[in-house]
């Protein structure tokens, strides 16, 4: 079994909102954009809570790891988990052991600007249409999202390669992911289940299914050069 623990985005947040341009040329009929070479292999979160540190601390890596090449850059997600606490965190919720608290996106983002991990960053929040997602990768690389999970995520064999609310099913919680690309039938997302998980840790969310299930996202904007 393995535990979600991210709620986003939070609707008292004052983030900025990402506007969609018309004339700055984001092509949305581009049909493919594959950033999964910027991320090393997909870590395992266990039976934790801490969905938001591992989908942080990826990102976070990606972005150091383009500022310094050649450098193996290890950050640990259970410190800045517990950093995150400290910041911001939600009320437990069925899928979680009793007294397990999950941090919100923007805590564990604020959170890894405070340990280093991240340099100086703005975030814009994310709608959760397609379109909103396709624009952020393109222009800002670097996106989160949190994802609702349905009554029976606990119960899916982790090759199945989803644990997502279906059509039809009860809500059980939430759960965060950094997205990576898309392709011509969906987004693709890293999961903080391990290699082990579905196609070696990613899966690809279909764009039919995206509304329904992604709660909204933020992109995450290194403020000065990466």
């Amino acid at each position: 079994m393995r535990i979600g623990g991210g709620l986003i985005p939070e609707g008292t947040s004052r983030d900025p909102v990402l506007a969609l341009a018309n004339d700055d040329g984001f092509d949305e009929r581009r049909p493919t954009l594959d950033r999964t070479d910027l991320y090393e292999l997909l870590e395992d979160q266990g039976q934790t809570s801490m969905c938001v540190a591992y989908a942080v601390h990826e990102v976070a890596e990606a972005i150091q790891g383009m500022r310094n090449p050649g450098q193996r850059v290890d950050l640990d997600p259970v410190i800045l988990y517990e950093k995150a606490k400290t910041i911001d965190v939600l009320p437990s919720y069925g899928a979680l052991p009793p007294g397990t608290r999950g941090t919100t996106e923007r805590a564990g983002i604020q959170a890894a600007i405070n340990l280093g991990y991240l340099p100086p960053c703005k975030t814009l929040r994310l709608p959760k249409d397609v379109r909103s997602f396709q624009y952020a990768l393109v222009k800002h690389t670097f996106v989160v999202a949190g994802f609702s999970v349905d009554e029976m995520w606990d119960d899916r064999e982790l090759d199945s390669g989803f644990i997502l609310r279906g059509v039809g099913t009860a809500y059980r919680g939430a759960h965060e992911m950094f997205v990576a690309g898309y392709g011509p039938t969906g987004f693709v997302c890293g999961n903080s289940y391990g290699v082990d998980y579905a196609d070696r840790g990613w899966l690809t969310i279909p764009y039919a299914l995206w509304p329904l299930v992604c709660i909204g996202g933020r992109a995450i904007i290194p403020t000065g050069a990466v």
